[in-house]
């Protein structure tokens, strides 16, 4: 969690109200500056301001006790408003009569006009005089910082939900890959036992390029993106096992634009698509078989294609690779990444991906965006 918003800091609201109240001040000073010089009546600089600004200067200098007011008793819980009203209104009250005697004291010892005799009693009633604008003045900075104290656990929680929700996502998609992994295996293992005793030494070349796989598998690092150079790399290395069983059958191209080499994909995206068009497809095809790989841009998408000549699609669910693969692209882009899997035209069973672009790169799922 942004450590920015789990811990308050009320720094940056008390100084912007601070500051807000010296630039009150500083109009104040310039708007009777003004009249004063249109009625041609001038008067010492320094009395104005004295006469003008002390008032201001008072709040932005006791903001900082405010805001430790509305901290300490805060009006955002409900148990706790009523205290917090209790205290804000006599605070109120307390710090605008304060305010009005020491503004009242001010002008009546440095007026504008001819000085005149200054009594306690005048600064008292020039206190009272000024207790209404002075609890506007106040309560305008508790709901100032109040709603920034809001905005600030809004946004707090909201990370809190985003955060959760990128975890359980993470959480699911590791599972799915975890899943892929045993599932190519065991399939891998299961055609090596049928070769064993009628086709020892296609046995061994696919034991010895399992083992190839197997190390490269072990070689890549556990990241939810990988370039699709590397993607491809993983796939020609499962073909290769499949060559074994297909005795020469098999024909593999790829059809790969060289500026997608380097965009980044989801791990494992490929291969299970490969895997699906193999063993629901072409093994259960009689003579030769052929697959292609095509992955080209089209605007503002990344376009991977897995094509077989098999034709059998039906539009039902076609094992664990599939169904996975649709919900690895759905978890990570939210809806804006398609798997479709359908027969064309000519007969070839087609399972095409759809990536979003952004800025010519692929763009990075929300788990990945900080």
């Amino acid at each position: 969690m942004d450590s920015r918003l789990s811990t308050p800091d009320s720094r940056l609201p008390t100084a912007v109200i601070s500051a807000l109240c010296l630039l009150l001040g500083v109009i104040s000073v310039g708007q009777v500056w003004s009249l004063l010089i249109l009625e041609k009546r001038p008067v010492p600089f320094w009395r104005l301001v004295g006469w003008q600004a002390t008032g201001w200067a008072y709040w932005a200098a006791l903001t900082p006790v405010v805001v430790w007011g509305c901290r300490r008793f805060p009006l955002l819980y409900k148990e706790k408003m009523v205290m917090g009203l209790a205290y804000h209104l006599g605070t109120g009250l307390a710090l605008g009569f304060v305010q009005g005697f020491i503004v009242g004291s001010v002008r009546m010892y440095f007026p504008i006009a001819e000085p005149r005799a200054f009594s306690f009693r005048d600064a008292v009633f020039a206190s009272l005089s000024v207790v209404q604008f002075n609890l506007v003045t106040f309560w305008a900075i508790v709901g100032a910082f109040s709603a920034y104290e809001l905005h600030r656990r809004w946004r707090m929680r909201e990370l809190q939900a985003v955060q959760l929700r990128e975890e359980l996502a993470r959480a699911q998609l590791q599972a799915l890959q975890m899943q892929l992994q045993p599932h190519f295996l065991f399939n891998t293992l299961h055609t090596i036992a049928t070769l064993v005793g009628d086709e020892p030494a296609n046995a061994r070349r696919m034991i010895s390029r399992l083992g190839d796989f197997l190390r490269l598998t072990i070689a890549r690092e556990a990241t939810p993106l990988v370039p699709l150079a590397s993607e491809l790399e993983f796939v020609r290395a499962y073909l290769a096992i499949e060559e074994v069983r297909f005795q020469d059958r098999l024909t593999v191209k790829y059809r790969v634009a060289p500026d997608c080499l380097d965009l980044e994909v989801p791990s494992l995206i490929l291969q299970p698509l490969v895997e699906n068009a193999v063993k629901h497809g072409l093994s259960r095809k009689s003579g030769p078989a052929r697959l292609e790989i095509r992955a080209e841009r089209t605007g503002e998408q990344l376009n991977l294609e897995v094509r077989d000549d098999a034709g059998r699609f039906n539009g039902g669910a076609e094992g664990v690779g599939l169904k996975n693969t649709k919900g690895r692209l759905v978890r990570y882009y939210d809806g804006r990444s398609n798997l479709n899997v359908a027969v064309d035209d000519a007969g070839w069973t087609v399972a095409a991906i759809e990536i979003p672009l952004k800025n010519g790169k692929v763009q990075s799922p929300p788990l990945e965006r900080g």
